[in-house]
């Protein structure tokens, strides 16, 4: 029999649109620091874009710095936010109700399979009952 998961909060993941505007900008401003142009970045400016990223999207940011000689250059970030109530409740419902259509499912699997093994049964007792 399978564990009984923990009742635990997730996580939502969001990225660079949910940033508010500042943290937007200044995230946009990291494609300096690969720039093909020789801008140059302080490491003062650096290390404030870095503490306003960790100041609003916490330790487990991903930030990512595309470099690409054509279209110029890109950054992505991914980030987490804990769930609120409703989205946590929500969540619960789903698995429950997920989880009662997967048995379902399982059954009438079950059921069908049956039907054709009786089937299969019944034609091949038929058959070799004639000879």
């Amino acid at each position: 029999m399978a564990k009984k998961k923990l009742q635990e909060r997730g996580k939502v993941k969001l990225g660079l649109n949910d940033l508010s505007n500042d943290v937007y900008k200044a995230v946009h401003r990291l494609d300096e620091v690969v720039s093909t142009y020789g801008n140059k970045m302080s490491i003062k400016d650096l290390s404030g874009i870095v503490d306003a990223i960790k100041a609003e999207c916490g330790e487990d940011a991903a930030v990512g710095v595309l470099i690409d000689d054509y279209f110029g250059n890109s950054v992505d970030i991914t980030w987490y936010r804990p769930e609120t109530d409703e989205e946590w409740a929500k969540r619960l419902e789903t698995n429950k109700k997920r989880s009662v259509a997967a048995r379902k499912q399982r059954k009438d699997e079950k059921e069908q399979k049956e039907i054709g093994e009786r089937a299969e049964l019944a034609r091949l007792q038929k058959k070799y009952t004639e000879e």
